[in-house]
């Protein structure tokens, strides 16, 4: 990755050791933009960080994030690694560096935190048990 990284000329940072969650949730908060190119994703905690810190998001075309297209996300596709400085090129000639609105927090937050989906789990877990018929 680094290799790959030095060879476009574009100026990076790469965090190779583990963060706290602090540390993470800076991160999160200090990036203009976070991409995610890896092959397959089921809506990532990571990624749902960055939406809801105002990230700017370009992610691999074939993810599948159509729920965040829904709520309003911009996010810039990608079909490979080549496009990702073309991308940034395009949003900072744009005016896009910066931070974005968080339109969609609440509902990411209704989405996937505990608070919010707690009751759902106990509900489904409830329905599941009676379908099966469980023992005690």
């Amino acid at each position: 990755v680094r290799k790959s990284i030095e060879a476009t000329n574009v100026e990076y940072r790469i965090l190779d050791e583990k963060m706290s969650i602090e540390d993470t949730s800076r991160v999160r908060i200090a990036s203009d933009f976070a991409i995610n190119m890896q092959t397959t994703d089921s809506l990532s905690a990571s990624v749902q960080e960055h939406i809801f810190a105002g990230s700017s998001m370009i992610v691999g075309k074939w993810l599948p994030y159509g729920i965040f297209e829904k709520w309003g996300v911009q996010l810039h596709k990608v079909e490979s690694v080549e496009e990702i400085s073309a991308a940034l090129e395009k949003a900072a000639l744009g005016g896009e560096i910066g931070r974005r609105t968080r339109d969609c927090a609440d509902r990411i937050y209704d989405y996937s935190s505990w608070t919010s989906n707690a009751s759902r789990w106990l509900q489904l877990y409830g329905e599941r048990r009676s379908v099966v018929d469980l023992p005690q």
